[in-house]
């Protein structure tokens, strides 16, 4: 099972993401379509704050694992364009958590 977490700050912004494990739905060898997705949806996020917003992120990819972690401050420009960037991914996570319950679970905190 993919599982994703999702911090937001008071402001109800997301400020951090993880994703772990893999989704077993496909056969062994003939590729998974939730994992794809999934790690599409995580890693185009990356390069769009990267790439398109400017922010620099700290992030860490690995085989099975993502996780991203804004900075604390960001300019307003830096701040809309991440908002979209992160809202959008997690429309996206939520569509195919609802589509493919077994195979992803998505969790939600706020940062401390």
């Amino acid at each position: 099972m993919v599982k994703v977490e999702i911090k937001r700050d008071k402001s109800s912004n997301i400020v951090s993401f993880k994703y772990s494990g893999h989704a077993g739905y496909g056969k062994v060898g003939e590729g998974d379509i939730v994992c794809s997705a999934v790690s599409v949806l995580a890693q185009t996020a990356v390069q769009g704050l990267k790439m398109v917003a400017d922010i620099d992120i700290k992030y860490q990819i690995k085989d099975g694992y993502l996780s991203c972690q804004l900075p604390k401050e960001l300019d307003e420009k830096q701040l809309l364009m991440g908002k979209a960037i992160l809202e959008t991914m997690y429309a996206g996570i939520k569509n195919i958590e609802e589509n493919y319950k077994k195979h992803i679970d998505v969790r939600e905190n706020e940062e401390v």
